[in-house]
């Protein structure tokens, strides 16, 4: 018997939102026809408390400790789930969406057939600019949004960089896993519902992703992309100027593991050549 852990790190969501998640899971692993296959879900609270408004399959809780980051807050999850020998995948889950009831279905199938690579749902109804093949569905990198970590990647990788607090943390572990020899694919057919073009303009959103950028760029060793990146900072107003900047603590990944030529600073914060503009 394997064991697929969603993971899902909570931080203020409404009650709508939960219940909307709560009822797509449901469905979604009712759909679940593969032989041998139980579904789990890992919660953790980064904001208040979460109150999720119907049982959940297997739902468990693991104490809050504040608000930790996305990255921190899904590995702690990552950790608990994989020390369950059983469990040989992980799905990354944001609590502001819901599953297709057929997505977790069309995930599994695609990981039994493509178990050394992370999987990526594919968003609606605003589908994700990045490219993908049509053939291979290999994608530069994988959004963190709906995204399925192999067991072996995990143990090769140990999870997401926690020196990025929130934001590009997902296209970090892609390119660290092209770095490694994995592949990074889209499931077109597995369905995440996420309506995020709505959303209005927020300057803290607009600061954590530049600083995100910043340390992307200097642990990936592009100067260019660092350099625009503290202008940025400077020129919207979050710092007053770059010696103002908190200093890019350093990474622990080792250089060597990491391929530069899968870096893509060319195109911003699309980190590909954008399907659509």
């Amino acid at each position: 018997m394997k064991k697929l852990t969603i993971g899902v790190i909570t931080y203020n969501n409404s009650v709508e939102q939960l219940t909307q998640l709560s009822k797509s899971l449901r469905l979604a692993a009712e759909h679940l026809t593969v032989p041998n296959r139980l579904v789990e879900l890992l919660v953790i609270d980064n904001g208040a408390e979460s109150h999720w408004p119907e049982p959940v399959c297997n739902m468990a809780k693991l104490p809050s400790q504040g608000n930790i980051g996305f990255s921190k807050g899904m590995n702690c999850l990552m950790d608990a789930a994989f020390r369950d020998s059983t469990c040989d995948a992980f799905l990354c889950l944001n609590p502001d969406g819901a599953l297709h009831r057929m997505a977790l279905q069309a995930m599994i199938e695609t990981f039994e057939r493509e178990s050394q690579a992370l999987l990526e749902a594919r968003q609606f109804p605003e589908e994700h600019p990045k490219p993908y093949d049509e053939t291979t569905f290999d994608t530069p990198w994988a959004s963190g949004a709906c995204l399925l970590i192999p067991r072996v990647i995990w143990q090769r990788l140990g999870g997401f960089d926690s020196n990025l607090f929130m934001y590009l943390e997902d296209v970090d572990l892609s390119w660290r896993a092209r770095s490694a020899g994995f592949s990074v694919k889209v499931v077109p057919s597995a369905l995440f519902g996420h309506a995020v073009l709505g959303r209005k303009p927020n300057r803290d959103i607009a600061k954590f992703l530049l600083l995100s950028g910043r340390y992307l760029a200097r642990k990936w060793q592009n100067e260019e992309f660092q350099d625009w990146a503290e202008r940025e900072l400077v020129s919207q107003g979050f710092f007053a100027s770059r010696k103002d900047i908190p200093a890019v603590v350093s990474s622990s990944d080792e250089p060597s593991a990491l391929d530069f030529g899968v870096a893509d600073f060319d195109n911003l914060f699309y980190f590909s050549i954008p399907r659509w503009t």
